[in-house]
């Protein structure tokens, strides 16, 4: 009986004729037509957007009545089937209900039915106060998000979501943008060219992304959100959606421009007393800063107190050298500083003054285009800054096109491609060494002026100073410039090393990717999709000959690496009713991943010639190193979702990852979850005003984890023999 009232179904289908739908669809306070409002069928995965103009068209199968419309940091709209329907969207800033959101593997769903947490933040949220780090911009505005921002100019972004999970520090979130996984990995606490102690902070790969270009981001929390995407996503994911042309004039080009510049300058210094200035137990002389004078080779501020006074800084001596502190302050002998002879005078804004007003301009200019069919943008989008840190500039230009068409009825395709260009200038390091001004800063005499500092940068090899300064270092090379310092002990001049040590950091990356969809019918789909995301750093420093810390002789650092991820994927999506309140979605899909990472680094901690920054000019042999990663993980994974009159929905997910990193027979681990949301006042038809929404939902999921490449055999490693 039941093949007969399929066979009768199939044979009436083609007699019903779809209703042709076109509207408008208006903000509500503004009176103004919105753009980019998806206009869906309800019950199936077909829609459109509204163009510039606020319009649309649409054809609705017969059997299906209602039309959705939904755009972030708006209230959805349900109404009935007509020939014409205009709508009017009412502006709501927090989404705690029925809002749309882009779940794993690009799936779009009601946020209601999730049995997990998931909130989404709209691009215009991301871009209202101009950010180097599209990171940084979540920070306030996901809850359990919490965000852990560098200090340093286009410095790195830390995100955890609801706490650490991991004693490795493997915590964070894995980032996909239109589908496509990408890399946003940092350099480790020791950075580029540090250690133990820190290093160069060149900012987290994610920070690629320029906010201007994003059209939503949802965080989904924990495992059992991000169960689709295996391990990777055992601390949830980060799904980022870009702006594409949807919703662009039919008619012309729509053109949108952003600029904006904002200023900076160090939110806090440390407190510095200014009654005492260099040296100890009272006492300060300077002769040739590395203690050949009584204690100036300090860089502590316990010395003689700070009152204009000229001369006497050293008490008078006994016949064994010892102060006669009794006697008081020695007046017949001058007050020695590293400049000479002058009052000894705090100067309580040295610190302060060192630093420059910061300033950040941001800039994109979007041109899009649409029809009914097909839909384009094109975008160049720049950020630059010249640092607080004197020398310190750096730029990032970011080139988008983006597109789609729907060929027919039943074929559909889009691609996007996003080059991206850094390059930072002169950074400054964040750690305990003198690349790190603040380290400097935090033993700094309380007397130096330095504005001294920044208006001499070397010696003059014919001052009798410099002569003693020379003799009693015994490392200063006279065949390169001595540099003008305070202290030659433990401390360069902070201008020394904003000039003439220099750092260069540049990075090329590209992200693109590729999708075709084949639609059977309304209710089941496949689609076909690729990408990859590559990227290239360099980065050099180079440290001058008489560079007192690191590298005395001179010196240089420089590590080249290449990224690489390419994902290829497909996903079949079918729903259908089972039962008149019961309606079943299945998602089910493979991937084929493939990481590769390669890189060399050099290392010259003496030079032969000053100036000259080669490897071959390395005073003896010079550290080298070549390494190489490579990793393969294909994958197959499921999604059933039922959904009971839309108050109750249960998700029941698996996959299985296959790892090259593991041993060949012992390489798959397989990911379940289970979770359920169960919306309390629908499913009991509360109407009140104290509680207008509830829901309870619960979820269990199990996570596993392969390793890093070449962990199960003893590898050979290229560095220089010892």
């Amino acid at each position: 009986m039941l093949p007969a009232l399929f066979l009768v179904a199939v044979e009436r289908a083609p007699a019903q004729e779809p209703t042709h739908v076109v509207g408008q669809v208006q903000d509500s306070g503004t009176q103004k037509p919105m753009s980019g409002v998806r206009v869906g069928i309800m019950g199936t995965a077909a829609g459109t957007f509204t163009d510039a103009n606020g319009r649309y068209a649409l054809d609705v199968p017969a059997g299906r009545d209602s039309l959705t419309f939904k755009r972030i940091g708006y209230r959805p709209v349900v109404r009935k089937v007509a020939p014409a329907v205009d709508v009017a969207m009412q502006f709501q800033a927090m989404q705690l209900e029925a809002v749309s959101v882009t779940t794993a593997l690009g799936i779009e769903r009601e946020q209601r039915t999730l049995p997990y947490s998931a909130q989404s933040v709209s691009g215009e949220r991301l871009t209202g106060v101009p950010t180097t780090n599209v990171v940084s911009a979540l920070q306030g505005n996901v809850a359990g998000l919490y965000v852990t921002n560098s200090s340093n100019p286009f410095g790195s972004a830390r995100i955890v979501s609801r706490g650490a999970g991991s004693i490795l520090g493997q915590n964070q979130p894995l980032v996909i943008v239109d589908g496509i996984p990408i890399d946003n990995s940092a350099a480790t606490n020791d950075g580029y060219g540090g250690g133990s102690l820190g290093g160069y902070d060149v900012g987290n790969a994610a920070a690629d992304i320029d906010a201007n270009n994003v059209e939503s981001i949802t965080v989904l929390k924990g495992p059992n959100a991000a169960a689709l995407y295996g391990s990777r996503a055992a601390n949830g994911a980060i799904v980022i959606v870009t702006k594409s042309g949807k919703g662009g004039p039919n008619q012309g080009f729509g053109v949108t421009a952003v600029f904006g510049t904002t200023t900076e300058s160090p939110l806090r210094l440390p407190n510095y007393q200014n009654q005492y200035g260099q040296g100890f137990y009272g006492e300060f002389d300077f002769v040739d800063g590395n203690f050949g004078g009584i204690n100036d080779g300090a860089d502590e501020s316990w010395g003689p107190k700070l009152d204009n006074r000229t001369t006497g800084c050293v008490y008078p001596r006994d016949a064994k050298g010892n102060p006669i502190v009794s006697a008081g302050y020695d007046t017949s002998k001058p007050c020695h500083q590293f400049f000479g002879v002058g009052p000894w005078s705090a100067h309580p804004n040295n610190v302060s003054d060192f630093w420059n007003t910061g300033v950040m301009t941001n800039m994109n200019v979007a041109v899009t285009k649409s029809s009914e069919r097909n839909n384009v943008r094109l975008s160049v989008g720049r950020t630059g800054e010249a640092g607080m840190y004197p020398n310190n500039d750096n730029t990032r230009t970011d080139l988008t096109l983006s597109g789609g068409a729907q060929m027919s009825n039943h074929w559909s395709a889009e691609a996007s491609i996003d080059y991206v260009n850094n390059i930072f200038q002169n950074q400054p390091q964040q750690a305990y060494e003198e690349t790190d001004p603040m380290q400097g800063f935090i033993w700094f005499g309380r007397q130096v002026d330095t504005r001294i500092l920044k208006d001499n940068l070397y010696r003059d090899l014919n001052d009798p100073l410099t002569q003693q300064i020379i003799k009693g270092d015994g490392l200063l090379r006279t065949d390169a410039p001595i540099p003008y310092s305070w202290n030659y002990s433990y401390h360069p001049s902070p201008y020394w090393e904003a000039t003439a040590k220099t750092t260069d950091y540049a990075r090329d990356r590209g992200i693109g990717h590729a999708a075709v969809t084949y639609k059977f019918n309304d209710w089941l789909s496949v689609t076909g999709r690729t990408g990859r995301d590559w990227y290239q750093d360099h980065y050099r420093a180079n440290y001058p000959v008489n560079n007192i810390s690191p590298y005395n002789g001179g010196g240089l650092l420089d590590v080249a690496e290449t990224h690489s991820e390419t994902n290829s994927d497909f996903l079949v999506t079918g729903t259908r009713p089972l039962f008149k309140d019961l309606t079943v979605t299945v998602n089910a899909g493979g991937n084929a991943r493939v990481n590769d990472l390669n890189g060399a680094a050099g290392i010259v901690s003496r030079l032969v010639i000053p100036g000259v920054y080669t490897l071959g000019n390395s005073d003896g042999s010079p550290t080298v190193g070549i390494g190489m990663l490579k990793k393969k993980v294909n994958s197959l994974y499921g999604l059933a979702s039922f959904n009971f009159k839309d108050w109750l929905n249960v998700d029941v997910t698996g996959r299985n990852d296959w790892s090259s990193t593991l041993p060949r027979n012992q390489n798959s681990i397989f990911y379940p979850s289970v979770g359920a949301a169960f919306i309390v006042t629908d499913a009991l038809r509360v109407q009140s005003h104290l509680l207008s929404y509830a829901k309870v939902r619960a979820s269990w999921t199990r996570v596993g984890n392969d390793t890093d490449p070449y962990q199960l055999a003893a590898v050979y490693g290229s560095w220089t023999a010892w």
